[in-house]
């Protein structure tokens, strides 16, 4: 018999999301290493960042959040990751101009930003599958 599992906590969600993003990191990474032998490294960079968004949905769906796959929320999931390149894009900017912080640093300083601000568009995407499900 299979019992419903609780609802994951905030912070294990969290633990989860970390985890999960390192994991989709390196596979796109390796992928990404074997693709420019045979193609451009530019089309292997767009398949693989098309490759980890779809990764991200599935693993962040299923795994982080326990959530159901929909395809609703699929087709417009790739707009979490548009927001996310926007901020990431924009505060890269933003620390070399104001601050004179050099692109590397500054790309660390944005992701301790930007990494919360994705867990929460996830969140708040994945949960609204969720409820939307529970109407149809």
């Amino acid at each position: 018999m299979n019992l419903p599992q609780p609802e994951p906590t905030v912070r294990e969600q969290g633990i989860r999301f970390v985890l999960f993003g390192a994991f989709n990191t390196l596979v796109t990474y390796l992928v990404y290493c074997l693709l420019v032998y045979v193609m451009h490294p530019q089309l292997a960079y767009a398949l693989v960042f098309a490759l980890g968004i779809g990764l991200a949905y599935i693993g962040n769906s299923r795994y982080v959040f326990r959530k159901p796959l929909d395809w609703k929320i699929a087709r417009v999931y790739p707009l979490v990751y548009l927001a996310q390149y926007v901020l990431t894009a924009g505060l890269i900017h933003l620390f070399g101009l104001f601050a004179g912080i050099g692109p590397r640093l500054a790309l660390g300083m944005a992701l301790v930003i930007t990494t919360p601000v994705s867990f929460v568009l996830n969140r708040t995407m994945l949960n609204h599958a969720r409820q939307g499900a529970g109407t149809r």
